[in-house]
């Protein structure tokens, strides 16, 4: 076959389209998406939408994933396990390529742990829940190093009383901030700092029995999201000064009216975007139903993203703007939802089988 010759435009054409081809934009690489929750009262986590069943001890009747952290190629999975006689344990599974194993949360001597929240610092694991025996429940949090050594500490403990850690965040001196609830007075929200010693501030006009999370920026203020008790307001509350520590005759927290909202509505986790902003998620309720929705506070104003019929749980971000968020469809379907930078919400339900269903309480992306 005879050599072929190409003319001086044909090589210029031949260029361009050259340039063109290489320099066509890439799909946007997917993250790995790891969700938590339960499938027919069973603890699972989901791998890019695959379901992996979580071990539990022998006896266990229901158990649940609530919460998660990653870390060195391992994902940390928060839970808890009920059995026959109805005693909670608290417990942590560790899931990496070589698959999962299982470690129970250890409570003081003849007591029972549940477990509520998770975050880290590194290799060490932060776990706020309660230690409990018949009659005397006491907020606590547990430090977990590398090692897998456990540390409780209780927070607030009095005999016949029921005292709740619901949730932690580890400011940028190690030092964990927990708030927390006493079952018998639900308008009190306690705030535990754990520094050498712990220290315990009070508040009186937060429904602690609606969900309620807490979250520290990058200057150090602390975030608490929650319910007003009087007129069921959605509410932020802002630390004042760094770590709500309050400056002298001072309200350490200035109150931020996210939604008025009926009192159906509740409020599920915080977190911050790739623009620094406020994001909370939650339920507000229509008359067609519960609409999962995300408020966005910017520091002015609050923008509301609806996702759809729902409730949202928990929310993660990616560095482009992306965020993630877990939780229910209206028909009991564990589900996430996927939004964009430009605002653009997909759904992705995980599990379609009927009651008791499927939940999903815990995101992250990798």
């Amino acid at each position: 076959m005879p050599n072929k010759v190409y003319t001086l435009p044909m090589i210029i054409v031949l260029a361009f389209i050259s340039i063109s081809c290489s320099t066509e934009a890439e799909p946007p690489v997917q993250p790995d998406v790891y969700v938590a929750g339960t499938i027919d009262d069973q603890a699972v986590v989901w791998v890019n939408g695959e379901s992996i069943s979580l071990e539990t001890t022998p006896g266990t009747t229901l158990s649940e994933a609530v919460g998660m952290y990653y870390y060195d190629g391992t994902v940390f999975i928060l839970g808890n396990q009920c059995n026959e006689s109805g005693i909670w344990t608290g417990l942590y599974w560790t899931y990496d390529d070589t698959g999962t194993d299982m470690h129970t949360l250890t409570g003081n001597s003849g007591h029972y742990a549940s477990a509520s929240d998770l975050t880290g610092v590194a290799g060490t694991l932060y776990i706020s829940g309660d230690d409990f025996d018949a009659t005397t429940e006491a907020a606590a949090f547990w430090t977990i190093g590398e090692t897998g050594d456990q540390s409780m500490t209780i927070l607030k403990e009095q005999t016949g009383e029921y005292y709740f850690a619901k949730a932690l965040a580890v400011d940028a001196e190690g030092n964990p901030q927990i708030i927390g609830m006493d079952y018998q007075n639900t308008d009190i929200l306690y705030h535990w700092t754990d520094n050498e010693s712990v220290s315990e501030e009070t508040y009186s006009d937060v429904n602690t029995n609606d969900s309620m999370d807490i979250a520290i920026d990058e200057d150090g203020f602390l975030y608490i999201s929650g319910t007003n008790a009087e007129n069921n307001t959605l509410m932020l509350w802002v630390s004042d000064t760094t770590y709500g520590r309050p400056a002298e005759d001072t309200d350490p927290f200035k109150k931020i009216a996210i939604h008025a909202g009926s009192r159906f509505d509740y409020v599920s986790s915080i977190g911050f975007n790739a623009e620094g902003d406020v994001v909370i998620t939650g339920v507000k309720w229509e008359d067609t139903g519960p609409i999962a929705t995300c408020w966005v506070y910017d520091g002015n104003d609050t923008e509301t993203i609806e996702l759809g019929l729902g409730y949202a749980q928990d929310i993660t971000f990616r560095e482009n703007g992306d965020m993630y968020v877990a939780g229910i469809t209206d028909d009991v379907e564990a589900c996430y939802w996927s939004v964009d930078s430009q605002g653009t919400v997909t759904q992705k339900v995980l599990d379609t089988r009927e009651s008791p269903g499927s939940y999903a309480y815990a995101i992250l992306t990798q």
